[in-house]
């Protein structure tokens, strides 16, 4: 019994043994799944223990375990007598594409061995091997890809390999490259010291393959995103001195950015390729990101480029006394042959080989009595040929990684129209606001037109008879009242009363007049849109027991004239609140004897929807009160100091027979001026003069297009801001943006 194959379940257990197996071919490989094949009798009853979800470790008598391999597909053959099954099976790197990494897994500026060790521990019972600590920082982010796909990327990306360690489910990754201390030899003569020597294996046949085809020494790397929109290396920070990022210039004056080897094109003149991955964006649309995400671009780029820039040379060497325990896929091999023949009676070298070459496939062959053969695929560098199947792997790849990472797209994104009112003292600010889900500004043309200012309504006023004379804002009042005159307060509403007839004045024990200082008229103030109500009361015959007159000995007198109202319930004199009265003072109080009158008057009030406060001080008032008269039987010294009544009622008054009235037309009412020497300040920095300014000269309306592209900064509010030397109007802007955008983080 040469071989023991055991069959394993999904959960590794052995369920099954097969010693009928006739010869078992093996492939160990760099950078790709190995496999192998095993052929064994097809009427084994073994056989019906084998199928999807098994594995099998293969043990030979003499060369020991040949490794573990999972179920791939099966032959039964049955033209002869005796069947023959063959199975096809992977090796154990298979598994690494079974399992995803799923989506959103992003990794920022994270070492690349972190990475991988992060990507192998997803799967269940794999861990790392060799794992090179200095291959550099990545950035990368994975959607839904599998972990051997993600592992293939940072491959790709940094120039490195990846390889089945010689233990289960361990994984190598790193430069690799070290010597195997084998050498493949065609000596001349065979000395007997070289079947000795257990690190010298002879060539028994070599296959030379060069290939000229795949030269590439421009390169021209594109990552995400379509047109303006595709990252490229211009944002790219981490270069090799060698190889600097070249731009030149497209059709449309736009740049495109590139790599090359200059030595090579010197040699084999220039072959240009433009690389377009899809995979390759940034995070976030973070400077740092665009950074990382341009330089990650520049390293696939590198390695596709030193990959190409030379023709690539495969050798398939077939040799004796090559033991495949001392080789790994990655190592190094040194290979010497010498091929001379005669040629029209002359010697002539037809192949002339020293060189240490990478060992890129092992392949093993075992046959059931022992036998065993050993081939190689080496090459001058790492790279494996590039065959139909890599471009086809490579194509559903990318279409993949297009499909599931999000892309960015143009938007055109405007910015008003927005109007706003300047003079040489008052500036126009505008907001052209960017946020973070701009990736790049590709254009931003503001558009400037000025015109006079405009309003839609126009007010004349008419005023007659006296000094009235309303503030700003406010309606217009009108008293009739004797013996001075009144400026109304502001926010007062129009109204006028009417009184006449009778006698009945306060006078003054020593003949002095009385002079109010300060009324309040109501309880609060106009309010805008009220509407009018109207009422009239009519007051007739009624007594009350007893008068209380408020006598201040002490007062001192405000300056605002401000109207005098008579208190509905009680007759009292009412004065209007002023700040500037006195703050204090004493009372003293006369009563009169019971007594009775007749009051048959009328108000005709007119109250929109609000009350009013009116004062008036420094003058004296006589106030006639028709329709009743008062016999008292003392008088009063009466001096009143600043204090406020509360009213439960308006009053129209009428001030001093002054009457005003403001008209209001509605309609378009334009000025005549412009805003001239008009100037732009963008985020802070005066820009006028590099734009082109100033503008407006003249009193006239402008219609101005500038291009402030380089000046709008994306993740912020860029503040723009107009400013005039003389003049006054309108200014409208127009910011009409053409923008980069994708998700913050793309998801």
């Amino acid at each position: 019994m040469a071989f023991r194959v055991d069959i394993k379940n999904a959960a590794g257990s052995v369920v099954g043994i097969m010693t009928s197996v006739k010869s078992v071919a093996i492939r160990r490989s760099l950078d790709r799944i190995g496999r192998a094949q095993i052929t064994l009798i097809g009427s084994d009853k073994a056989t019906a223990d084998i199928g999807v979800g098994k594995s099998y470790t293969i043990h030979h008598d003499k060369w020991g375990t040949l490794g573990t391999f999972i179920h791939k597909r099966q032959t039964l053959g049955i033209a002869s007598e005796e069947p023959a099954l063959t199975i096809e099976a992977d090796d154990e790197l298979i598994e690494l594409t079974k399992q995803s990494v799923h989506f959103r897994r992003n990794f920022t500026a994270m070492t690349v061995d972190s990475v991988v060790a992060t990507l192998v521990d997803l799967v269940s019972g794999w861990i790392t091997g060799e794992l090179e600590a200095d291959i550099g920082s990545t950035t990368v982010s994975y959607e839904g890809e599998s972990v051997f796909e993600a592992l293939d990327v940072l491959r790709d990306r940094w120039r490195v390999h990846y390889r089945l360690s010689e233990k289960s489910r361990h994984l190598d990754f790193g430069s690799f490259g070290l010597d195997s201390g084998v050498r493949l030899l065609k000596p001349d003569v065979t000395a007997p010291a070289l079947f000795n020597n257990n690190d010298i294996a002879l060539v028994t046949s070599l296959e030379i393959l060069t290939e000229g085809e795949t030269i590439i020494n421009k390169l021209i790397p594109v990552g995400a995103g379509a047109g303006v929109t595709q990252l490229s290396l211009e944002n790219a920070t981490s270069t090799d001195a060698n190889y600097p990022v070249l731009n030149d210039t497209n059709n449309d004056s736009t740049n495109y950015y590139y790599i090359e080897d200059a030595a090579s094109q010197a040699l084999y003149g220039t072959s240009e390729r433009v690389m377009e991955r899809s995979d390759v964006r940034p995070l976030t649309n973070s400077t740092a990101d665009l950074q990382n995400a341009a330089n990650e671009l520049y390293r696939l780029a590198l390695a596709t480029l030193l990959k190409h820039k030379d023709p690539q040379t495969h050798y398939r060497v077939q040799a004796t006394k090559l033991d495949p325990s001392k080789l790994k896929p990655g190592d190094t091999i040194r290979l010497v042959y010498r091929g001379v023949s005669t040629h029209r009676g002359s010697p002539f070298k037809w192949v002339d080989i020293d060189a240490d070459l990478w060992i890129i496939d092992i392949d093993e062959v075992y046959s059931q009595n022992g036998g065993q053969a050993v081939s190689l695929t080496v090459g001058t560098s790492a790279d494996r040929r590039t065959s139909d199947g890599d471009l086809l792997t490579r194509l559903m790849r990318d279409t993949k990684v297009l499909k599931s990472h999000v892309q960015p797209n143009l938007t055109h994104s405007p910015v008003g129209p927005y109007v706003k009112r300047m003079d040489s003292s008052r500036t126009a600010t505008f907001n052209v606001r960017l946020k973070d889900e701009v990736l790049a500004v590709n254009r931003v043309l503001c558009r400037f037109i000025t015109a006079p200012l405009r309003a839609s309504v126009s007010a004349s006023s008419a005023a007659s008879g006296g000094s009235s004379a309303p503030t700003s804002d406010s309606s217009s009042i009108a008293t009739t009242v004797a013996g001075g005159s009144a400026t109304p307060t502001s926010g007062a509403s129009s109204a006028s009363t009417s009184a006449s007839g009778g006698s009945s004045s306060p006078t003054s024990a020593s003949g002095g007049s009385s002079s109010p200082t300060s009324a309040s008229g109501g309880s609060s103030s106009p309010t805008s849109d009220a509407s009018s109500t109207s009422s009239s009361d009519t007051v007739g015959s009624h007594s009350h027991e007893a008068l209380t007159l408020a006598r201040i000995e002490t007062a001192s007198l405000n300056s605002n004239h401000k109207p005098v109202y008579i208190h509905q319930d009680d007759g009292d004199i009412v004065f209007p609140s002023d700040d500037a009265g006195p703050s204090s003072h004493t009372e003293t109080s006369d009563t009169e004897a019971s007594h009775s009158h007749n009051i048959d008057h009328t108000h005709d009030v007119t109250i929109s929807g609000h009350t009013h406060s009116v004062a008036i001080s420094g003058h004296t008032h006589s106030v006639a009160i028709s329709g009743h008269t008062h016999g008292m039987a003392h008088t009063h010294d009466v001096t009143i100091a600043a204090h406020d009544h509360s009213m439960g009622h308006t009053h129209d008054v009428t001030i001093d027979s002054h009457q005003h009235t403001i008209d209001l037309t509605y309609g378009i009412h334009e000025d005549t001026e412009h805003p001239q020497g008009i100037s732009i300040t963008i985020n802070g920095t005066d820009r006028t003069i590099v734009l082109g300014g100033t503008w407006a000269p003249s009193d006239a309306a402008v219609d101005i297009e500038i291009d402030i592209t380089e000046y709008i900064s994306r993740g912020q509010d860029n503040t723009v801001v107009f400013s005039c030397s003389s003049g006054q109007g309108e200014l409208t802007f127009l910011a009409d943006c053409l923008l980069t955008i994708q998700a913050i983080v793309v998801t």
